[in-house]
């Protein structure tokens, strides 16, 4: 995530610890494959999308301020629309600025239904798309037992500190939430459901989503 100047927020609070991967990729995929049974073939996974007050891997820290207002308005502009589409990895904003800040449809990955706070852990709930080139490669991979993981993708800017710790600007501007194999905010892995959503009904009549038939840009997790 490509990011200027502003304080973090207080020390952060324990993670959530709901959301442990399984002990093996055989256990994942006989997670997944229940998770589809229970959910009428449709794959539903939940967990961390990010953090705040939180140095990540990449050495960044969002402050609680400007994350939870960039997450109330993501949640109330798109998630709420059904419009909360994310990709299979970033796209590259050195070759395609324009790319980066917009969503297609077409090229989406999954759909975010629903996010929460759980202290300083924002947690969300996403279907992956069954009607898509990209949602059908994530299916395959939770099938196959590979853990993956969200990553914000956005602008902003930057400020660096004299410890090294990189500080995300109060102009954050959340885009989507991304799928990666390596995310670097602390746990951030959407595990399939173990239960069926209580949403299911609501998704089947929104029109078949999911059937079958500025500053620096930049990612981070």
């Amino acid at each position: 995530m490509g990011c200027g100047a502003s304080a973090a927020s207080s020390p952060p609070s324990s993670p959530p610890s709901a959301y442990p991967p399984p002990s093996s990729r055989a256990d994942l995929a006989r997670l997944c494959e229940r998770s589809i049974e229970l959910n009428d073939g449709r794959l539903l996974v939940r967990g961390v999308l990010h953090r705040a007050g939180v140095v990540n891997c990449n050495g960044r820290v969002y402050p609680i301020s400007c994350l939870r207002r960039e997450a109330e308005r993501y949640a109330r502009e798109r998630v709420a629309a059904r419009a909360a589409f994310g990709y299979l990895d970033h796209p590259d904003y050195d070759c395609d600025c324009d790319g980066f800040s917009t969503v297609c449809r077409r090229r989406a990955s999954h759909l975010v239904l629903e996010t929460e706070w759980q202290r300083d852990a924002l947690v969300g709930t996403c279907l992956v798309l069954d009607d898509t080139e990209a949602g059908t490669r994530v299916r395959r991979a939770y099938l196959s037992g590979e853990v993956m993981g969200a990553s914000s993708r956005g602008t902003a800017t930057l400020m660096e500190r004299e410890d090294g710790t990189v500080v995300v600007g109060n102009d954050f501007t959340l885009i989507a939430f991304d799928y990666v194999l390596e995310p670097s905010t602390p746990g951030a892995f959407l595990m399939p459901l173990g239960h069926r959503y209580g949403g299911l009904g609501h998704i089947k009549r929104c029109g078949g989503v999911g059937e079958k038939g500025s500053g620096l840009g930049g990612n981070d997790g």
